[in-house]
């Protein structure tokens, strides 16, 4: 945008899909190599700018359906100057229980003490409980600021928590900033995170321009979508303990497949004992697992274990065809 002169005769709004790589060691969650959808308002100054970004990802969940919706946090990190004033007082707050942090908590303390309030040090935690708010050190302007946001967000019904140990490890952020989170994505709950960054420009040789943002972990929004999404469909793990009823249980895969054509059937081409095919049928969010032992003969029974009510059955053929055909 700079080197091309972009906002030369007008703001800009964008929008981003792409592969994103990441330096840190890789876990649930935190891939090495993900992917990112985001919009950047440049030229903008806030906070509609902001509150229109909320808009977008709000109806983002709306249209995915999602049957829980992730929760916002917002904080209001204010200018250059308040954090200044902020950092001093967290750094005098903080000084007395140097000796209880550890290496990497101590090296924030000298280089970004505001870093300290979003740790996940349970000692830490606890001490932030009674940590200076940023709230304190508002102008009029900043105060009024945050008000206006979140009055926006409930007249466009958006339901928020203002939470002020929400930071940024970055100096160019000002403004608001926020995080959306779910419970269902585990330690990494984030999935999507945006705020204002009006100081950017400035730190690479541009004259300031306002400027806010987000970005949604793609990844991280199909493991939500795929653990809320309503499925009007079964899926059906078929599977046997012994090899040679693997051609048997591949044929009853095809007769359940032409019989009851509304389900998902998945049929493991590999023997093994009843825990690991338990274990299997779980990983793969199977519904119902089928356990074929016996050479495809309507006379033998098959084990069948319905893994959402954990109930377990022997029938046939006949009798699993008409048990797929009623539950849902």
């Amino acid at each position: 945008c700079i080197e091309n002169n972009l906002l030369y005769d007008q703001a800009r709004k964008w929008f981003y899909i792409g592969s994103m790589f990441r330096r840190e060691r890789p876990q649930k969650g935190r891939l090495r190599q993900f992917h990112q959808f985001g919009m950047e308002c440049l030229g903008y100054d806030e906070p509609f700018a902001d509150v229109e970004q909320l808009i977008i990802i709000n109806k983002i969940w709306e249209t995915l359906e999602l049957t829980q919706k992730p929760s916002l946090e917002l904080n209001y990190i204010g200018t250059r100057e308040t954090r200044c004033a902020y950092g001093t007082a967290l750094k005098a707050y903080y000084e007395p229980y140097l000796d209880s942090m550890d290496e990497l908590n101590q090296k924030r303390w000298h280089e970004n003490t505001l870093r300290l309030l979003d740790s996940k040090d349970p000692n830490l935690i606890k001490i932030n409980h009674t940590a200076p708010s940023i709230a304190s050190f508002y102008s009029m302007e900043e105060q009024a600021q945050f008000e206006m946001i979140q009055s926006c967000c409930h007249e466009h019904n958006i339901p928020f928590s203002v939470q002020p140990t929400l930071m940024r490890g970055l100096d160019y952020y000002t403004g608001m900033i926020y995080e959306w989170k779910s419970d269902l994505l585990g330690a990494q709950s984030t999935v999507c995170g945006g705020g204002r960054y009006d100081l950017l420009f400035e730190s690479l040789g541009e004259k300031k321009h306002g400027a806010c943002g987000f970005s949604i972990g793609i990844e991280r929004l199909i493991e939500l979508c795929s653990t809320t999404a309503k499925k009007d469909h079964l899926t059906i793990h078929l599977a046997t303990e012994l090899a040679h009823t693997l051609p048997a249980t591949l044929a009853l895969s095809e007769k359940l497949r032409h019989r009851v054509d509304s389900h998902e059937y998945f049929m493991q081409l590999s023997h093994s004992k009843t825990n690991n095919l338990i274990k299997r049928a779980v990983k793969k969010n199977a519904d119902v697992l089928v356990i074929n032992n016996h050479d495809l003969d309507d006379k033998h029974p098959l084990i069948v274990k319905n893994l959402r009510d954990k109930s377990h059955h022997q029938m046939d053929i006949e009798q699993l065809a008409c048990y797929l055909e009623t539950i849902v």
